[in-house]
């Protein structure tokens, strides 16, 4: 009883965010010491919260729909239902996430930069830029979910993104039309994620 207890307290979704919520608040108290004595890029930690949350988005939403999704039906959720609740925690991961971002870099230009404007500490154009990532790959790995893609394609698919978007942030800049575009995919991809788990037809076992 007590390890079932425990097991559904491990597997709330909202405790395992709070729970990162907390270390990453204190991870970003660290940074900022670290970033004053050994001047390390103030965009390190961005870069690594959003590239997180990204991994996570495209694992999680591929699980949910391809190994989660016949589980909930079968308990009497609809589909409907499960795909207002998977953007629901989307939207709350992100809300969380732009939250620690905007601390960290209130926290750094009041600590560290207190003479420079946010624009001339920061590229807005990648701030934009790393949100609308982790939406686009989210659903892209709900899709894939739905739609059954072998493991072996998928952590191929997974590898090229993940080497592909270092690559971009690390070495190329970012203009905005780049990010309408990229808005204007999420709200095309949200419908159609929509369309395939109402409509698709899970294989059987």
């Amino acid at each position: 009883m007590k390890k079932g207890k425990f097991l559904k307290i491990r597997q709330n979704y909202f405790l395992q965010l709070s729970v990162a919520f907390l270390a990453a608040i204190l991870l970003i108290m660290v940074s900022i010491v670290l970033f004053e004595d050994i001047q390390l890029d103030n965009t390190m930690l961005i870069y690594n919260i959003f590239g997180n949350l990204t991994l996570v988005g495209f694992i999680f939403s591929y699980n949910l729909t391809k190994k989660h999704l016949r589980s909930q039906l079968e308990v009497g959720k609809t589909r409907k239902q499960i795909f207002l609740n998977y953007i629901v925690n989307i939207l709350i991961t992100l809300i969380v996430a732009l939250f620690l971002v905007a601390y960290y870099i209130f926290i750094y230009k009041q600590i560290i930069k207190n003479t420079s404007t946010i624009t001339q500490l920061f590229d807005m154009k990648k701030l934009l830029f790393l949100p609308l990532i982790f939406l686009l790959v989210s659903s892209l790995g709900f899709m894939l979910g739905i739609i059954q893609i072998k493991k072996k394609i998928f952590y191929l698919l997974f590898t090229a993104i993940i080497t592909g978007l270092v690559i971009i942030v690390i070495y190329y800049s970012i203009a905005y039309y780049i990010n309408i575009i990229l808005l204007i995919i999420v709200f095309i991809a949200i419908p159609i994620n929509y369309l395939l788990i109402i409509n698709y037809q899970i294989k059987e076992k």
